[in-house]
């Protein structure tokens, strides 16, 4: 008999892990030891199977019916009742299993948006004493992980609403017609593509944020070495260390707002740049991001895009056959169900660390060194395009035909061409909230 008790952690798990994302994979991580002791996988899939049937049985009743065929109708309406009574003895059982053991693709709810500033939640406040008293109650219940969900009741309990400055979502039509026709006049279709796929409707203005400096803590754990057992270990899964110098110059930009670029950059960066500044682009970590230019150590992927398909062994330990052509949602099934244990194997806390898709700006400071952004190939990068209706498009770029390394744009999730390439990374999770945005 399954415990109330049981199933209202997994349902608080679960729950969590839309909406507290940067540590999604950690709550999901969780479920997934719990869940077996309620349904087990092999039963899971049993069980969906089952439920899968119930359509056809019932369009198969209608037929019987209609012919007449009074045994046929009883024996499949005796098979229909017998799977729709075995599929809903566990009650909601089989649709919290399918969060864990289905694919876990990011679902952010509207709180997790909201809580970002990256859309309107006039009930933010009440959201957020409603995680905060979640997350109190899963220290009291599940004590062997009580040290996380009492950080993240503190960060929570903490929290204060960030402003985002009118309706980020939109461009002023004004804005939107001048920033069009530069990229016709630069042939820069996909530019195009993108400025009017988020454009909202062009209803309302976008406001320009100040990047606000990191804290002294922040900065000093981003920068932190990367321990050398995980970098020997990381080695084995084609993941090498990398230390990103800071950038005073874009990191300056970034702050202030005002002024002319670096002029030893790319001028597609400057416009990649204001756009991340000017409208709602969100990190894995669920968290408004916003460009990083500081100094980082992290691991990362460093083959060439002239082999823009190479297998490579942390493919195989993510349980994927190939690395090109592959839609978002595969990146995030991938990422999010193997995160945890893969940090735990090659010695990093998986509490600091998470595997994502190279975010933009380490890309984009990496890409002088290996090469990149010199071919017609996208590269999936970490983060999501907000547009209107809290809809989100995966962030890529880097092809040479629209900006090379500055290259960045958004598609669908679900988009698979083999234009595009995935090359992953393991940071610090601390990368996701190194800042927040101010108005201007």
């Amino acid at each position: 008999m399954v415990k109330d008790g049981q199933l209202a952690v997994l349902r608080a798990l679960i729950d969590l892990s839309s909406v507290d994302l940067l540590y999604s994979d950690l709550y999901l991580h969780r479920a997934s030891a719990l869940l077996p002791e309620i349904l087990g996988r092999d039963a899971y899939v049993q069980m969906r199977a089952e439920r899968g049937e119930l359509p056809r049985l019932a369009e198969e009743l209608r037929r019987a019916t209609e012919r007449a065929d009074w045994r046929q109708v009883e024996a499949l309406a005796a098979d229909a009742s017998a799977r729709q009574a075995h599929v809903a003895t566990p009650g909601t059982v089989l649709d919290l299993a399918e969060a864990v053991y289905g694919p876990r693709t990011l679902r952010p709810a509207p709180a997790a948006l909201g809580l970002a500033g990256l859309s309107p939640l006039p009930q933010i406040e009440r959201e957020r004493a409603a995680l905060v008293e979640r997350l109190e109650w899963l220290a009291s219940v599940d004590p062997e992980w009580r040290t996380l969900y009492g950080q993240r009741a503190a960060a929570f309990h903490a929290y204060r609403g960030i402003a985002g400055g009118g309706n980020p979502a939109t461009m002023d039509e004004q804005s939107l017609r001048a920033s069009v026709l530069d990229a016709v006049a630069r042939s820069d279709f996909t530019a195009v593509h993108r400025l009017v796929g988020g454009a909202g409707g062009g209803n309302g203005a976008a406001a320009r944020l100040r990047v606000t400096p990191p804290t002294l803590s922040r900065a000093r754990a981003l920068r932190a070495p990367i321990p050398s057992v995980a970098i020997e270990r990381a080695a084995a899964l084609g993941l090498v260390p990398e230390v990103l110098a800071a950038d005073p110059q874009w990191e300056g930009y970034l702050a202030d707002g005002i002024g002319p670029p670096p002029a030893s950059t790319w001028p597609a960066l400057h416009e990649s740049l204001d756009m991340l500044v000017a409208h709602p682009f969100m990190s894995s970590g669920g968290m408004r991001y916003l460009p990083w230019f500081g100094e980082e150590t992290l691991l990362v992927e460093a083959f060439p895009e002239t082999q823009p398909d190479g297998p490579g062994p942390l493919l195989d330990r993510l349980g994927l056959t190939r690395r090109r052509g592959l839609s978002r949602l595969v990146v995030e099934d991938a990422g999010r169900s193997h995160s945890v244990a893969l940090c735990s194997e090659i010695g990093l806390d998986p509490f600091e660390f998470a595997l994502t898709p190279i975010p933009f700006d380490a890309y984009v400071r990496l890409a002088p060194r290996y090469g990149w952004g010199a071919q017609p190939l996208w590269t999936h990068f970490d983060g999501y395009q907000v547009t209107s209706g809290a809809r989100l498009r995966a962030l890529i770029g880097g092809d040479v035909r629209y900006g090379g390394a500055a290259d960045l744009c958004a598609v669908q999730r679900d988009y698979d061409a083999m234009g595009i390439t995935t090359r992953f990374s393991i940071v610090r999770r601390d990368r996701f909230v190194v800042r927040v945005p101010e108005p201007a």
